[in-house]
């Protein structure tokens, strides 16, 4: 059956597409509003500071802007210095800083495990605005720890109000392929907004470093909401291939010959199959005077065999002159007429 087994290879081949879809990326990416990451100072609104370079209240400040570029929305973290920082603990190979790029960007700078800075820049070559613009990158990181890293803006791109130049984050990308997945503690730590300042639980300690019980909250989510996927998805796949094989196994049954069908019913008996019917020549004749009869066959009775039929020197006193008549009889193919009486003849 051909077109039953195109389907079954395409059940499997579609439940082999979704248990793929749910296996652990090795690229997460954490947004500028997720709460693992620390900002320095209190997050102001839009309506404060959005567009605002003269607002003093702003300066030394973050704040959340929304905005729509050519028709794409996007979300960042914005500041115009100085000392604004922020701060992301994390596990991974390797991470990269997400951000807005324009005319009037400014620059920045990266520390990692307490390492030595490391400068970008957010201004757009073309001076035009392009949210979701790589600004930063590192590679080679040991997945097996707990890595820090602090994003700053630039003392040097801090200018009066009229000069004002912006720095805005919008996400990190972490490669965690070669991440472990363990169970951790609770680590606390505190930043006080300046590069050279330490927290507790980074990698270049002598003790061992605890994760943040944060950093894997991600990871162990993402196993069970899988795991349970897996399992409904799996479910309803042996379903599917469970009712394909039953469908199957009907099929066959309906042209098996051990199985026939409904067997034809006799007409001499209601419950005589017709393969079980045979016809009895007849030789049982009254003694007459009629001649030599010709044989016929009688059709059999459903309350047993044919019995002979009785001679007149059989009948009574009353029938002596009586001859039974057989009934009507319309031969078919293969019988032989019935004898006819010579009385009648005449």
């Amino acid at each position: 059956m051909p077109v039953a087994r195109a389907r079954l290879s395409a059940v499997l081949f579609s439940c082999l597409l979704f248990f793929q879809s749910f296996v652990r990326a090795d690229t997460v990416q954490i947004d500028d509003f997720d709460p693992r990451i620390t900002y320095n100072t209190p997050i102001l609104s839009q309506d404060t500071c959005g567009g605002q370079p003269g607002n003093e209240a702003c300066v030394g400040n973050w704040w959340s802007e929304v905005g729509n570029n050519d028709g794409a929305a996007y979300n960042i973290h914005d500041t115009f210095g100085p000392a604004t920082t922020a701060t992301l603990q994390f596990q991974g190979s390797a991470i990269s800083v997400y951000g807005v790029t324009l005319d009037v960007g400014a620059k920045g700078t990266v520390v990692i495990d307490g390492g030595s800075p490391e400068s970008f820049s957010s201004a757009s070559s073309d001076g035009n605005l392009h949210p979701g613009q790589l600004l930063y990158s590192k590679t080679g990181l040991n997945p097996a720890i707990d890595h820090e890293i602090i994003v700053a803006y630039d003392e040097s791109s801090f200018g009066p109000a009229d000069n004002r130049r912006w720095l805005g984050i919008d996400y990190f990308a972490i490669d965690t392929s070669g991440v472990p997945v363990t169970t951790s503690t609770t680590s606390t730590s505190t930043s006080t907004g300046s590069l050279s300042t330490s927290s507790t639980g980074r990698s270049d300690q002598t003790t061992a470093p605890q994760p943040k019980s944060h950093s894997d909250t991600g990871i162990i989510a993402g196993g069970v909401v899988g795991g349970v996927a897996l399992l409904a998805i799996g479910a309803a796949c042996l379903l599917l291939m469970r009712r394909h094989f039953r469908k199957m196994d009907e099929r066959r049954v309906l042209v098996n010959p051990a199985h026939p069908s409904t067997p034809q019913m006799s007409a001499f008996g209601p419950s005589t199959p017709a393969a079980s019917q045979h016809i009895t020549p007849y030789h049982g004749y009254p003694s007459t005077s009629w001649g030599a009869p010709t044989p016929f066959f009688a059709p059999p009775s459903s309350s047993g065999p044919p019995t002979g039929i009785a001679s007149s020197s059989q009948l009574g006193s009353e029938t002596a002159g009586l001859v039974p008549q057989p009934p009507p009889y319309s031969p078919g193919a293969g019988s032989v007429p019935l004898p006819v009486d010579s009385k009648q003849r005449r």
